[in-house]
């Protein structure tokens, strides 16, 4: 994917040292299977070893093989740390239910005229 060719290469050019820039994206895949290779992917489309923080992009069907993926990758310390979007009470329920790695961002599209009370 271009955008992961473009950040690889913007931080190979910006001459800082790479601990300094924190580089969040979002799995575009759901499902353990796609998810682990989607990080692989956008790992190595981007040149880079890890990035700091990965979130699923929405709630799916198969959330628990989605986020098993991300717990393997930060594990590997592929992921320096991971979280979901636009999760609700329950959903966040299930994956703290089900892993050690508790999310550290729950990432929720809010405004004046969005408000999400609905997942709070």
């Amino acid at each position: 994917m271009i955008c992961f060719i473009t950040a690889g290469a913007a931080v190979k050019e910006s001459g800082l040292p790479r601990e300094e820039l924190f580089i969040t994206t979002k799995a575009m895949t759901t499902g353990y299977r796609a998810t682990k290779l989607g990080i692989d992917n956008s790992l190595t489309e981007a040149g880079l070893d890890y990035f700091d923080l990965m979130l699923t992009h929405w709630p799916m069907q198969d959330d628990l093989g989605t986020y098993r993926a991300l717990e393997e990758a930060y594990q590997a310390c592929k992921l320096r740390s991971i979280g979901v979007s636009n999760f609700n009470r329950a959903q966040l329920g299930e994956i703290m239910a089900n892993f050690q790695t508790v999310p550290v961002v729950d990432q929720i599209e809010t405004c004046v005229l969005r408000q999400q009370t609905k997942l709070h």
